[in-house]
């Protein structure tokens, strides 16, 4: 059975099949071989085979069949006279080789012995032999020449000369002649102005032929000396939503999703819009790498509004691995800023890169305003304020509220990272006359305004955690949240979690959630951890989650922690998007923490030895420690995306553990990682940074010290032996002090993590009274936390809890912690017991009181009773007071 389908692969659903093996009731014939020789499938025959002009005499055939089939071999030749075959009686059959350009064809009769089934009983081979040199095929750039093309160039002599005078060329063509003995050559040729010779020669024994190849049509563009080449490559950062791909400069639309880390990937048979700057000219657009994933296809079309484009007439592509080629647009008289349009027919998924060969038109007018934009203020006081220009932007400043605010200039986006504005307030952000420049030197002549309206502070919701302590809860808890929190402005869910050891084991543990907290009750007393192995298997996954927040807690992988000695990839947490974690354990060897798109990390302790923080994104690690846990290896491998700014950067960390060490080696992409205000407990190599990928590196280190504070020297500091670009890897402190959190983390959305990890204050004035436990409520509150004995007792909305207290209650003492908005738990309050507080008299240590229990009928009980008793205290002087007790 052969399952097919165009792709490659094949589906089959069957239900209740059996398959039952019929091959020793059944005679087959297999195949036949001839030694040296290829036996394809044939035209009008079962195989052919086409014999050299030197072949030997006489042509044995290798015949393979089963046991059961009984085969007869007979043969005529072109004429239909018979000729002789021998039968070897080993499986093989011999006959005269044909003479030049004749054939012979030899059929064999399959028959069966008895009781046996016979499928198909004829088979047919025909044997030509190659009398002359002939061309089988020509393809030009992978596309099959005309017919009439090759005939031409299959006429009898020594030399043949034909011309092709209809096809479109913009590059050197790759000419590829297979012979009728399966030779093949490839044409070699000059290239003058619109026209092309190209030459080849073909063998066949002591024959050779020559073959020349005029060719017209050639439309070659040499790149001039004012052009600039761009690159693009696709960045998923670099999405927009309404489907379209920008770099703030070009788009390409629809394109919104890529292949293999640079293909952009896209529809078939859909028009494709590739908008440039206003002030570019298009010379040339190289398709590059270009191939399908599942079906070959053409370039359809390329067009420009009064442009002459040049597409070349082999605009073919194939599909699959390995197929990947370049094809070069070239366009005559496109005016300055008009799109371009193109289209894949009939494909089914084609993926490229671009190379655009451009020039550009000097701009003497000062630069416009075409669209500007805020990320919203409605409850924050904080905003990413976005000025889209008519041209590519040099530089930009603005003012607001007393700030003087510098823009990150994107091509021809110019924003501005606006913070602590003024809650109930509009304030205007203004770009004063001349302080918006282009690449030519303009700059605007009039202010430009965009107002920005904060509204009221955003109030904290009340949270109701689902407290979990054991695997089971914890697992009932991750479906919940997961089934919850489907879409990105979902209400945030807190899973809060007892004290425990939680072992997954071999299961990872995976968030496709947004806005879920997952706090701990002790940053060493809950470790969630499993037994995983590879890059893309951690214990715990949050890369299809967003805004997931994990607070006092450990995350482990028990591949080889605690071992002396690295097992494999063992990852503990694979990020996602927004990633906060405050005051948590990541424990591993290799491969630890693998990034996803953004994360702040706040005094974590992050374990390793190699590549222990690895992928892409941008991240910050404040006040972290990083534990070298194995002599040797990588702390960092990026792989940061060329759109992502910043990439890795830590900020007042600690290294300690077992020396030495590099801070990072380049994995993939454009990689970047930043060491500020580091203390090394341990020293790393004097290079600091190791080898890995070929790759532009951005690797640098500022103000180091060693344990005793001391400045470390970082002129021995070198850059990755393996970095394609060169330069002294040590920041200036002006550029240290730009690598805040705001500046790395704000995007253009404006995230502000590290206020989420602020905690609030803890309780004041914990009282009792009548056993219900009170304090004074907290700002910024979304709950509460109570802790008797050290221990999580209950959690509640209220500034109250009210308590069952036992005989021997006095004992007991309890304890506040306050929920931020994330759910984060702050610090204790002060601790309170019942016989602290409540109390309307003190009573001495000389002065005893006795203590009655009585049931609700009024009898006097065992203090040991169950139910609902009321408790009656009665005072030296006589004083009764009583409470009810729940037990």
């Amino acid at each position: 059975m052969v399952f097919n389908a165009p792709h490659g692969g094949f589906i089959a659903n069957y239900q209740d099949m059996t398959l039952a093996k019929i091959a020793d009731r059944c005679a087959t014939f297999r195949g036949i071989a001839i030694e040296g020789q290829d036996v394809t499938k044939g035209e009008g025959f079962d195989w052919n085979c086409n014999l050299p002009l030197d072949f030997a005499a006489t042509t044995t055939l290798k015949v393979s069949a089963n046991a059961n089939a009984v085969i007869k071999s007979t043969a005529v030749d072109g004429e239909g006279n018979a000729v002789t075959v021998t039968d070897n009686g080993d499986g093989t059959y011999t006959l005269p080789t044909p003479e030049g350009s004749t054939q012979t064809i030899v059929t064999f009769n399959v028959s069966a012995q008895e009781g046996v089934l016979v499928f198909r009983d004829t088979y047919t081979l025909r044997l030509y032999r190659i009398g002359d040199i002939l061309i089988n095929s020509l393809t030009i750039d992978d596309v099959e020449a005309p017919a009439a093309l090759v005939e031409a160039l299959n006429v009898k002599g020594d030399n043949a000369t034909a011309t092709l005078a209809d096809w479109i060329f913009t590059a050197s063509p790759v000419i590829v002649a297979t012979f009728a003995d399966n030779s093949k050559t490839t044409a070699a040729g000059t290239i003058d102005g619109a026209t092309g010779t190209f030459t080849f020669k073909g063998e066949a024994g002591s024959k050779s032929k020559t073959y020349t190849l005029n060719i017209s049509g050639f439309h070659i563009y040499e790149a001039a000396p004012e052009d600039e080449m761009v690159k693009l490559v696709y960045d998923g950062a670099l999405n927009q939503p309404d489907g379209s791909w920008s770099n703030g400069l070009y788009s390409l639309n629809p394109a919104n999703d890529g292949w293999g880390g640079t293909q952009f990937k896209f529809k078939n048979n859909t028009e494709i819009t590739l908008t440039v700057p206003s002030n570019v000219i298009v010379k040339q657009i190289k398709f590059t790498n270009l191939k399908d994933n599942y079906n070959p296809g053409t370039i359809g079309y390329v067009t420009s509004e009064d442009a002459t484009v040049y597409l070349p007439t082999a605009s073919y592509f194939k599909n699959g691995d390995g197929a990947e080629k370049n094809i070069f647009v070239n366009f005559e008289g496109h005016k300055a800023g008009t799109p371009v349009k193109f289209l894949f027919t009939p494909g089914s998924q084609p993926v490229a890169w671009f190379e655009i060969l451009t020039c550009k038109e000097a701009l003497t007018t000062p630069p416009a305003v075409t669209a500007t934009s805020a990320t919203p203020t409605a409850d924050v006081n904080h905003t990413v304020a976005t000025f889209t220009f008519d041209r590519e932007m040099k530089s930009a400043t603005a003012n607001i509220g007393g700030q003087t605010v510098e823009g990150e200039v994107a091509g021809a986006v110019v924003r501005f990272k606006v913070w602590d504005l003024p809650y109930n307030t509009t304030s205007p952000l203004t770009i004063a006359a001349g302080k918006a420049e282009d690449t030519f030197g303009n700059v605007n002549d009039n202010p430009l305004t965009l107002d920005i309206e904060v509204g009221a502070p955003k109030a904290v919701e009340a949270i109701e955690p689902i407290v979990v302590g054991n695997v089971t809860e914890w697992k009932a808890a991750l479906a919940q949240v997961n089934a919850s929190n489907t879409s990105a402005d979902a209400k945030r869910a807190v899973i809060f979690v007892r004290n425990g050891d939680y072992d997954f084991g071999s299961e990872e543990q995976t968030f496709t959630c947004h806005n879920v907290s997952v706090i701990g009750e002790s940053r060493d007393g809950v470790i969630l951890h499993g037994n995983r192995t590879g890059i893309s298997n951690p214990v715990i996954s949050t890369r299809k989650a967003s805004g997931t927040y994990f607070q006092d807690l450990i995350i482990r992988n028990d591949l080889d922690f605690g071992s002396d000695k690295r097992q494999g990839v063992g990852a503990a947490f694979y990020g996602g998007t927004k990633d906060i974690l405050a005051n948590v354990a990541l424990q591993s060897i290799q491969d630890t923490y693998v990034t996803g798109n953004q994360s702040y990390l706040d005094r974590c302790d992050i374990h390793g030895s190699v590549d222990y923080i690895c992928g892409g994104g941008n991240h910050y690690f404040d006040r972290c420690n990083i534990i070298h846990e194995i002599a040797g290896g990588y702390i960092t491998a990026p792989s940061t995306s060329a759109a992502d700014k910043y990439g890795y950067v830590f900020e007042s960390n600690t290294i300690t553990g077992v020396g030495p060490y590099d801070l990072g080696r380049p994995w993939q992409n454009e990689p970047r990682a930043f060491f500020l205000n580091t203390i090394m407990e341990i020293l790393p190599n004097d290079g600091a940074w190791g080898k890995m990928s070929t790759l532009p590196t951005h690797f640098f280190e500022y103000n180091s010290v060693d344990k005793d504070g001391n400045t470390i020297d970082l002129s021995v500091r070198t850059n990755s032996p393996t970095s394609t670009n060169t330069y002294t890897p040590v920041l200036t402190a002006e550029q240290a002090a730009h690598l805040t959190v705001r500046n790395v983390l704000c995007g253009t959305d404006s995230w502000d993590p590290a206020s989420a990890t602020v905690q609030c204050d803890a309780p004041a004035d914990p009282t009792f009274a009548d056993h219900v436990l009170t304090w004074t409520p907290v700002e910024g509150a979304s709950y509460y936390a109570v802790f008797k004995n050290g221990e999580y007792l209950a959690n509640t909305t209220k500034a109250e809890l009210a308590l069952t207290q036992g005989r021997d209650s006095a004992a007991d003492t309890y304890t506040i912690r306050t929920a931020n908005a994330f759910g984060g738990l702050g610090t204790p309050s002060k601790s309170v017991t019942d016989n602290t507080t409540g109390i309307d008299g003190i009573v001495g240590d000389s002065e005893q009181a006795s203590v009655v229990y009585y049931n609700l009928q009024g009898v006097e009980t065992d203090p040991d009773s169950r139910g609902i008793l009321i408790r009656v205290e009665i005072l030296p002087d006589g004083t009764r007071r009583s409470s009810k007790v729940v037990r």
